[in-house]
């Protein structure tokens, strides 16, 4: 059970195949667990006695996979990262050293700095897909429930809105790959 009296805690977790290294920051917490599914799940019992509010893996080909289902199964939020960026962070951060303690403790601090933004990009894709996912919102019971749904877990307006657009896409996609025009009501299953 979380501490009620402890603050958010960050997880940084570096991937090699024998084993993960974790820290939690800012309680300064690093411990070394086996990259199974034995050590994964005394991973999940530790961080249940804390209020995790990310955990942080780079990603390392297949050896990270495992970790984020079990970290994921566990109902934590994870963010898997480029390597790259985390260690050009490190590298802004001063931290030129690098051994798997310092790399989990550096993933740990990348995600404190606050919300991601998407940029880049077809502009005009991303502008048509916000305003038919904010009629799509207001106008059909079903992505209306939808963005219900993920209102009522707390997610902010503009996370409920990308998740919506990220629905149309795959709605375009199904119908384009099963060559039907949409109905309000799908199709029945043979």
């Amino acid at each position: 059970m979380p501490n009620e009296a402890e603050s958010e805690v960050y997880v940084g977790i570096d991937v090699c195949k024998a084993w993960l290294d974790v820290y939690l920051h800012p309680i300064g917490q690093i411990t070394r667990v086996a990259n199974s599914q034995a050590g994964l799940e005394a991973l999940v019992r530790t961080l249940a006695c804390h209020d995790v509010a990310l955990v942080t893996i780079e990603a390392t080909g297949k050896l990270h996979r495992l970790a984020h289902r079990a970290l994921h199964a566990g109902g934590f939020r994870v963010a898997v990262v480029n390597p790259y960026r985390a260690r050009r962070f490190a590298e802004m951060l001063g931290q030129l050293a690098k051994t798997d303690a310092i790399d989990a403790r550096v993933l740990a601090l990348f995600e404190r700095r606050g919300q991601r933004h998407i940029k880049g990009g077809r502009s005009r894709v991303r502008a048509a897909l916000y305003f038919a996912a904010l009629t799509a919102v207001r106008k059909d019971p079903g992505f209306r429930s939808f963005a219900d749904r993920l209102k009522a877990a707390g997610k902010p307006a503009k996370v409920i809105l990308t998740a919506v657009m990220r629905k149309l896409i795959v709605l375009a996609n199904t119908l384009i790959t099963e060559n039907r025009t949409w109905n309000p009501i799908p199709p029945q299953k043979a």
